[in-house]
Protein backbone atom coordinates (compact mmCIF):
# COMPACT_ATOMS: atom_id res chain seq x y z
CA UNK A 1 0.00 0.00 0.00
CA UNK A 2 1.29 3.44 -0.89
CA UNK A 3 0.62 6.14 1.65
CA UNK A 4 2.82 8.82 0.11
CA UNK A 5 -0.32 10.16 -1.52
CA UNK A 6 -2.31 9.41 1.64
CA UNK A 7 -4.49 6.99 -0.34
CA UNK A 8 -4.53 3.23 -0.47
CA UNK A 9 -6.27 0.57 -2.47
CA UNK A 10 -6.74 -2.83 -0.87
CA UNK A 11 -9.17 -4.37 -3.35
CA UNK A 12 -9.16 -2.94 -6.83
CA UNK A 13 -10.41 -5.74 -9.09
CA UNK A 14 -13.55 -5.21 -11.16
CA UNK A 15 -14.20 -8.96 -11.04
CA UNK A 16 -14.64 -8.83 -7.25
CA UNK A 17 -17.73 -6.57 -7.46
CA UNK A 18 -16.39 -4.44 -4.61
CA UNK A 19 -13.48 -2.03 -4.37
CA UNK A 20 -11.89 -0.82 -1.18
CA UNK A 21 -9.75 2.28 -0.92
CA UNK A 22 -9.09 4.93 1.64
CA UNK A 23 -7.37 8.07 2.81
CA UNK A 24 -6.46 9.92 5.99
CA UNK A 25 -9.13 12.43 7.01
CA UNK A 26 -7.61 15.93 6.99
CA UNK A 27 -4.20 14.26 6.49
CA UNK A 28 -4.37 12.94 10.07
CA UNK A 29 -2.91 9.39 10.25
CA UNK A 30 -5.10 8.69 13.29
CA UNK A 31 -8.29 9.13 11.23
CA UNK A 32 -8.90 6.75 8.34
CA UNK A 33 -11.74 6.93 5.84
CA UNK A 34 -12.39 3.64 4.04
CA UNK A 35 -14.35 3.96 0.80
CA UNK A 36 -16.44 0.95 -0.19
CA UNK A 37 -17.73 0.82 -3.76
CA UNK A 38 -19.92 -1.83 -5.39
CA UNK A 39 -21.61 -4.91 -3.98
CA UNK A 40 -20.66 -6.63 -0.73
CA UNK A 41 -21.94 -10.19 -0.73
CA UNK A 42 -21.07 -13.80 0.11
CA UNK A 43 -18.69 -14.08 -2.86
CA UNK A 44 -16.39 -11.25 -1.80
CA UNK A 45 -17.00 -10.75 1.92
CA UNK A 46 -14.04 -12.81 3.17
CA UNK A 47 -11.58 -10.96 0.94
CA UNK A 48 -13.16 -7.66 2.05
CA UNK A 49 -12.87 -8.61 5.73
CA UNK A 50 -9.24 -9.70 5.37
CA UNK A 51 -8.30 -6.57 3.44
CA UNK A 52 -9.84 -4.26 6.06
CA UNK A 53 -8.42 -6.12 9.06
CA UNK A 54 -4.95 -6.31 7.50
CA UNK A 55 -5.07 -2.63 6.62
CA UNK A 56 -6.01 -1.66 10.17
CA UNK A 57 -3.18 -3.82 11.54
CA UNK A 58 -0.65 -2.26 9.16
CA UNK A 59 -1.70 1.28 9.99
CA UNK A 60 -0.81 1.33 13.67
CA UNK A 61 -1.48 5.08 14.04
CA UNK A 62 -5.18 4.73 13.19
CA UNK A 63 -7.42 5.32 16.21
CA UNK A 64 -10.69 6.04 14.36
CA UNK A 65 -11.90 4.55 11.09
CA UNK A 66 -15.06 5.47 9.23
CA UNK A 67 -16.51 3.56 6.29
CA UNK A 68 -17.92 5.69 3.49
CA UNK A 69 -20.79 3.58 2.14
CA UNK A 70 -22.16 6.18 -0.29
CA UNK A 71 -21.03 4.05 -3.27
CA UNK A 72 -22.08 0.71 -1.80
CA UNK A 73 -25.03 -0.33 -3.95
CA UNK A 74 -25.89 -3.58 -2.15
CA UNK A 75 -24.96 -5.49 0.99
CA UNK A 76 -26.04 -9.02 1.86
CA UNK A 77 -26.61 -10.34 5.36
CA UNK A 78 -23.16 -11.94 5.08
CA UNK A 79 -21.68 -8.55 4.26
CA UNK A 80 -23.31 -6.99 7.32
CA UNK A 81 -22.01 -9.89 9.39
CA UNK A 82 -18.51 -9.13 8.14
CA UNK A 83 -18.86 -5.56 9.43
CA UNK A 84 -19.59 -6.97 12.91
CA UNK A 85 -16.41 -9.08 12.72
CA UNK A 86 -14.40 -6.05 11.57
CA UNK A 87 -15.88 -3.96 14.37
CA UNK A 88 -14.92 -6.60 16.95
CA UNK A 89 -11.36 -6.82 15.64
CA UNK A 90 -11.03 -3.04 15.56
CA UNK A 91 -12.29 -2.75 19.12
CA UNK A 92 -9.63 -5.25 20.27
CA UNK A 93 -7.03 -3.00 18.62
CA UNK A 94 -8.41 0.14 20.27
CA UNK A 95 -9.88 1.52 17.05
CA UNK A 96 -13.37 3.01 16.99
CA UNK A 97 -15.42 2.39 13.85
CA UNK A 98 -18.37 4.15 12.31
CA UNK A 99 -20.29 4.18 9.05
CA UNK A 100 -21.46 7.16 7.01
CA UNK A 101 -22.98 8.02 3.66
CA UNK A 102 -25.35 5.08 3.69
CA UNK A 103 -27.85 5.09 0.84
CA UNK A 104 -31.54 4.50 1.51
CA UNK A 105 -31.36 1.08 -0.13
CA UNK A 106 -28.43 -0.09 2.01
CA UNK A 107 -29.92 1.53 5.12
CA UNK A 108 -33.14 -0.42 4.59
CA UNK A 109 -31.15 -3.68 4.47
CA UNK A 110 -29.45 -2.81 7.77
CA UNK A 111 -32.87 -1.92 9.23
CA UNK A 112 -34.65 -5.02 7.95
CA UNK A 113 -31.96 -7.32 9.33
CA UNK A 114 -31.94 -5.52 12.69
CA UNK A 115 -28.32 -4.35 12.56
CA UNK A 116 -28.79 -0.58 12.65
CA UNK A 117 -28.18 -0.39 16.40
CA UNK A 118 -24.96 -2.43 16.18
CA UNK A 119 -23.06 0.41 14.51
CA UNK A 120 -22.40 4.10 14.95
CA UNK A 121 -23.91 5.66 11.84
CA UNK A 122 -23.09 9.24 10.88
CA UNK A 123 -24.25 11.41 8.02
CA UNK A 124 -20.76 12.60 6.96
CA UNK A 125 -17.03 12.09 7.47
CA UNK A 126 -16.88 15.32 9.45
CA UNK A 127 -19.49 13.96 11.87
CA UNK A 128 -17.63 10.64 12.11
CA UNK A 129 -14.48 12.35 13.34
Amino acid sequence: MDFQSEHFSAINDANKEVTLSGYYFNSDPGKLVIDVDGLLNTDNSDEFKNAVINTLKELSDVKTAAFDLSKLSYISSTGIGIFTVIQSEAKKAGISLSLFGITEKVQSIFDNLGFTNFFVINSSAEEAF
